[in-house]
């Protein structure tokens, strides 16, 4: 099933799908964001979000770990983490899932960096961000923990 097609913009939506109410939250960002994200939600999120992780590499070849519990308090902090994903060389206008519980976000990689506290908060348990190639991964654990995983070794 072509997935692509039922992505879905979010004036789609007469609200934002359930678990995505944290975008609503940022009013200032909220016409940049409609703007640039679209959606699946429900069974089809889920079913798009197994497709995606069956055919993921079993194991990558190199893992990168970032603390950012505490990332979150100054716009300093929100900025090294930023650093630290452009240092991924992930190109700015890839596009990307972000694999929710029961939602999947598509946006362009840029988007995500430039707003990774938004997008990374209150994930639950995980967050993954992947792109079509799935040649790498990025996890945000608990709003803990971001880890990357690729199949190039730096």
């Amino acid at each position: 099933m072509d997935y692509e097609r039922k992505f879905k913009s979010w004036q789609s939506y007469p609200e934002l799908p359930f678990g995505l109410s944290f975008l609503i939250d940022e009013f200032a960002l909220e016409h940049y964001l409609s703007q640039r994200i679209t959606f699946l939600k429900g069974f089809e999120a889920t079913e798009f979000a197994r497709l995606m992780y069956k055919e993921m590499p079993k194991s990558f070849k190199n893992e990168q770990y970032l603390n950012i519990s505490e990332s979150w308090n100054s716009d300093l902090e929100i900025a090294q983490v930023r650093e630290w994903l452009f240092q991924q060389k992930i190109p700015f206008d890839q596009d990307i899932y972000m694999l929710y519980d029961e939602n999947v976000i598509k946006t362009q990689w840029k988007v995500f960096v430039k707003h990774w506290d938004i997008f990374s908060w209150s994930v639950g348990i995980s967050l993954n961000i992947v792109d079509q190639t799935r040649s790498w991964m990025l996890e945000v654990h608990h709003e803990q923990i971001m880890t990357f995983y690729s199949m190039v070794i730096k």
